[in-house]
């Protein structure tokens, strides 16, 4: 397909260092790099720890703490003290010690379920709040915990590190077999470091009073319920379940459930019910968590659901061939912010809406659905906002209603759909009816929406109230030609945007309709090509009162309608006033128009004008202003519904893209037979004529250049002259950035301070654009020093970039930071040079949390922007 507009929009350069670095004990920190060029950002964030890294499991070293003595060797019982250390062999690795549990006054050993019971219920005896499980744990009885007693249950074996099992006979009952919180005194249960079997309707923990908590962390579960907590709060932390069949129930109830570390929930219990099933729940995934939910039904039913940045949440529906499912997540709430949801239907699979909710914002997130049959794949009743550099894909084969929909025409909200700053890609096989749907005002902003279907039923995009695309790129692709139609109940405003509906081939549809229905419609700057084979298509506005296409000359800007077939520019069932403010305004068959066009005004000294006027139900044309200079018959107005191919043109002429981006080719259309005169490279000329259909193609001796270069239309039946800019916009590039970082030797025993690299390094941009507009280059943190021998030891903002000797130096973390922003007056070539000491340096507060004799990688992004 003919891709006619050229993009010109705001992009983000990114490029990836990977850094290496090794601690050895004496030795050396070595860091290296490899190069990934990346056009998606990532963050990653945290602190920097003061103390060695507390593995959940035995590891087999321990980290090196110069500042502690070293816990006793529990088979020589020889103290190691800081001296120990310090004098050992810098070549010989530093050695963990065996690791013994010595317990706390507040820690006993249990052997058996019913020593536990009477310590809990005779609250400790006074003295115990933790304890240990020696053996696996058969629940005998229900255990009900004295008013505000809280503990911790640690299923670790004390003396082989094993993880023990928590067991509940199978009950129906709530309390036969239940840990249980006596009243609303506030109350902690903790299990850790266990496995836990229960088959009870409600779940081995039950409370049904406020205050409650229950903490799972390093906790295993299998069964059908693990716990109701119905007026208090559940923490899942590092949790894994596999639900089984049995009881139409859920995993947890809870007023708030948050989730923390890495969870994998599987629940393949036969659409016994959704894993989370509770509208007064509160769905928490807390920052930096990871949660994967693997179901064949509803995964969350809730109240809310908060995303918190890092976090990330994937569902994976799978079922039987054409099963049925309701919504895969309904919540009441759905709000992300630097967060990424992932919802995958791995089968052919008929669902109702994917996502739905009642209000959806999409901050700063990554949102990708993937399905086979479903209703909406994101609904909310209320509003939904996808702002602030947020990215939303959805694929899917089937869906029905709309993909994007807000569904309710009693919103609160002025704004039923926004979408801001951010990137919008649907690509639908079948959509029985359209892309985006609002039944309150819709706003694209500063944003890019990508719409492909192979067919499709109604309007693409369709809205109760005002729909306004400002500085906006909207890029629809299809064989039927509804993927770029619009209903608008109120007004179509359209501002320094680019819109291009590429639509070749013969789609039928449903019924006849318009391309553009509306109340209002106006575009201000703006270029619209719409290339439209569908030949159910009758015309191209359907407006009320007025339409207004308004090109100021300060940048290129048209509106053309190009089809096939016959169609009417209006539906002269309603008489709007059409005000155009351009250069020039075409109306012509393309077939029967060698000779004359039925619309065509024009100055011709070339200057802007303006034509104001009516066309009647008879087709009769009322002018009401024309500033344009008459000449030869230039008023001539005529319309009507063409038999043969209808182009409609207003604006300047419409430029396709060079052929493959090859610079070497020029080709457009224009007014057929026309006389080209192409001036470029400030001193190239090449002269022929537009075919026929108005085709004009050529090879150029030399390619284009940056630069604005003309091209002058000359008509001879008309006598007109149009001098059109042609430009070609260049880029901006970071051409040049480390490859490799080495900080030369790091003595483990000195390690806090800042430590300057071994090279220097030199940074460099290159802006090839005509008009340079300026840029910024940012760096931040991909991936902070992580050990690489899965100790999950991370030194938090243990990076600095320091931009001059005089400067302190800022934090490379999460949010990027800026190197560089260029003035009002630059080069086309910056280069930044950085001493040794300056750039890209690592700060250490000293030797604790590090591993000696491991490596440690870190990820770097070089972020350019530029408008």
């Amino acid at each position: 397909m003919n891709k006619i507009l050229k993009r010109i929009t705001l992009l983000a350069l990114s490029a990836t260092l990977v850094l290496t670095l090794i601690f050895t004990a004496g030795q050396t920190t070595n860091i290296s790099a490899e190069e990934t060029k990346v056009y998606t950002t990532t963050i990653n964030s945290g602190d920097v720890t003061s103390q060695p890294l507390a593995p959940t499991e035995p590891q087999p070293e321990a980290p090196i703490t110069v500042d502690q003595e070293v816990s006793q060797d529990s088979i020589d019982n020889v103290e190691v003290t800081e001296q120990d250390i310090l004098n050992h062999e810098v070549e010989t690795p530093v050695s963990a010690e065996i690791e013994v549990l010595t317990l706390k006054e507040n820690e006993v050993v249990v052997n058996s379920f019913d020593e536990l019971y009477t310590l809990v219920t005779n609250r400790g005896n006074g003295v115990y709040d933790t304890y240990y499980m020696s053996q696996d744990f058969v629940v005998s009885k229900s255990l009900t915990v004295p008013e505000g007693y809280s503990f911790v249950l640690d299923g670790r074996d004390p003396v082989t590190g094993e993880y023990h099992s928590l067991t509940a006979r199978e009950n129906d009952d709530f309390f036969t077999y239940a840990f249980k919180a006596k009243n609303a005194t506030p109350t902690t249960m903790h299990f850790q470091n266990m496995n836990i079997s229960t088959y009870n309707k409600y779940g081995l923990m039950y409370s049904g009073y406020d205050n409650t908590t229950f903490i799972y962390e390093n906790v295993s579960f299998t069964g059908t319920t693990l716990v109701h907590n119905l007026k208090g709060k559940v923490v899942l932390n590092n949790f894994t379940a596999t639900m089984k069949s049995g009881y139409s129930q859920e995993l947890a109830r809870a007023l708030e459930i948050n989730f923390y570390g890495d969870n994998v929930i599987t629940d393949f219990s036969s659409k016994n019910g959704p894993t989370f099933n509770s509208a007064t729940t509160a769905l928490v995934f807390e920052e930096g968590s990871s949660t994967k939910i693997s179901s064949d039904y509803r995964a969350i039913y809730s109240k809310s659901m908060d995303l918190k940045p890092n976090s990330s949440l994937d569902v994976e529906i799978v079922t039987a061939y054409d099963a049925s499912t309701v919504s895969i997540i309904q919540t009441g709430i759905l709000t992300m912010k630097g967060a990424n949801l992932n919802v995958v239907i791995n089968s052919y699979t008929r669902t109702s809406a994917i996502v739905l909710t009642d209000e959806m914002i999409i901050s700063q997130s990554n949102v990708y659905i993937s399905s086979n049959r479903s209703w909406q794949a994101l609904t909310a009743k209320n509003r939904i906002e996808i702002i602030d550099g947020s990215t939303v894909t959805i694929e899917a084969d089937y869906t029905s209603p709309d993909v994007i929909d807000q569904t309710s025409e009693s919103t609160p909200y002025s704004q039923g759909l926004v979408i801001d700053n951010s990137t919008v890609n649907l690509n639908i096989d079948y959509a029985y009816a359209g892309m985006m749907k609002s039944r309150s005002d819709m706003i694209i902003n500063n944003s890019t929406v990508n719409m492909q279907a192979a067919k499709i039923n109604r309007e693409a995009i369709s809205t109760m109230g005002n729909l306004t695309i400002t500085n906006s790129n909207i890029w629809a692709d299809s064989n039927d030609s509804r993927i770029g139609a619009v209903s608008v109940a109120k007004k179509f405003m359209i501002e320094d945007s680019d819109i291009l509906v590429d639509s070749e081939g013969n789609a039928g549809t449903v019924s006849k309709y318009h391309m553009i229905t509306a109340k209002e419609f106006e575009s201000k700057n703006a270029r619209v090509n719409l290339i439209i084979d569908d030949k159910e298509i009758i015309g191209i506005f359907d407006v009320e009162k007025h339409i207004k296409i308004v090109n100021d000359g300060t940048k290129p800007g048209w509106f053309i309608a190009d089809g096939n077939h016959k169609m009417a520019l209006l539906n002269t069932k309603k008489t709007p006033t059409i005000e155009v403010t351009t250069q020039q305004i075409n109306l012509w068959n393309d077939i029967d128009s060698t000779t004359s066009a039925d619309i065509r005004i024009f100055n011709k000294d070339n200057s802007t004008g303006t034509l104001e006027f009516t066309v009647g139900t008879d087709n009769s044309i009322n002018i009401i202003r024309n500033t344009f200079v008459p000449h030869e018959g230039s008023n001539k107005i005529e319309t009507g519904i063409f038999n043969g191919r209808a182009t409609y043109a207003m604006g300047h002429v419409m430029f396709q893209n060079q052929s493959g981006d090859d610079q070497n080719i020029i080709d457009f259309k224009t007014n057929p037979n026309a006389a080209i005169t192409f001036n470029y490279n400030g001193n190239q000329v090449i002269e022929g004529n537009a075919d026929t259909n108005g085709r004009y193609y050529a090879k150029l001796d030399q390619p284009l250049g940056v630069d604005y270069h003309t091209i002058t239309i000359k008509d001879g039946h008309f006598e007109i002259v149009e001098v059109l800019d042609y430009t070609i916009y260049g880029s901006v590039d970071l051409t040049h950035y480390p490859k490799t970082i080495q900080f030369g030797d790091v003595d483990i025993r000195n390690t806090a301070g800042t430590h300057a690299r071994h090279d220097t390094m030199t940074l460099r941009v290159e802006d090839t654009r005509y008009e340079r507009t300026g840029w910024k280059l940012e760096v931040r943190a991909k991936q902070e020093l992580t050990d690489t021998s899965g100790r999950n030891s991370v030194l938090h903002d243990s990076l600095i970039f320091k931009k001059n000797a005089q400067h302190n130096g800022n934090v490379i973390n999460n949010r990027p930071i800026v190197v560089y922003e260029t003035p009002e007056n630059y080069d086309a070539v910056t280069e930044l040079d950085f001493a040794n000491d300056l750039g890209v340096l690592m700060q250490l507060g000293g030797p604790n949390g590090i591993y000696a004799n491991t490596g440690y990688t870190a990820e770097l992004e070089w972020i350019l922007t530029y408008k």
